[in-house]
């Protein structure tokens, strides 16, 4: 199932610059059925047809945080400079491994729908950014703020964004992510 918008282009951006300290080792390189979480998520963007798919993090070919120790809305700002004024934008961080096309579909159609930046109730990724220019001002303001003023909270927050239902309340259960080696397992566990 493609996304049925047509109003504007989407940029994707996967966040894989973390510093896996929880988990003690990268986590876009975790590997399920041979392919890394990294290349896991390029492809479900690739599989919506996306133009433009840019990943945030240190290694050769991404886009590495301006900020240090910036969080994910670090990842966020220094990518903003390659996406395209007219483009929407969708954020995934690389540690969702249940994340799929119905999930980012029901959040693409929704915020193209609402002209708005949206997330899912209670998860504040992965996130959609109708308006990457008033993305790109806001995120400036706050990525220069101390502690919690510099969160995704904030940015959602600032942007307006809509908290959506899901479509189907068993889609909920993709939205988990790996964050320690007990969350890994467990995912690996539940994915045989």
């Amino acid at each position: 199932m493609a996304p049925s918008f047509q109003s504007k282009p989407v940029t994707g951006l996967i966040l894989a610059g973390g510093r896996s300290s929880r988990m003690g080792q990268d986590k876009a390189s975790l590997t399920i059925d041979g392919i890394s979480l990294l290349e896991k998520n390029k492809q479900l963007l690739a599989q919506l047809k996306f133009k433009s798919i840019l990943v945030s993090g240190s290694d050769t070919g991404q886009i590495p945080d301006k900020i240090e120790q910036a969080g994910p809305l670090g990842g966020i700002c220094a990518a903003l400079d390659r996406v395209d004024a007219e483009h929407a934008l969708l954020v995934l961080p690389v540690d969702m491994p249940k994340l799929n096309k119905s999930l980012l579909t029901q959040l693409i159609d929704t915020g193209s729908r609402l002209k708005s930046a949206c997330y899912f109730e209670d998860y504040f990724f992965p996130a959609f950014f109708y308006d990457v220019n008033v993305l790109k001002q806001v995120a400036s303001q706050l990525i220069v703020k101390p502690g919690k003023a510099r969160s995704v909270s904030a940015l959602l927050n600032a942007v307006n964004a809509q908290a959506i239902c899901f479509s189907d309340p068993e889609m909920e259960k993709n939205l988990i992510n790996v964050n320690t080696p007990e969350q890994w397992r467990a995912y690996i566990e539940s994915h045989a």
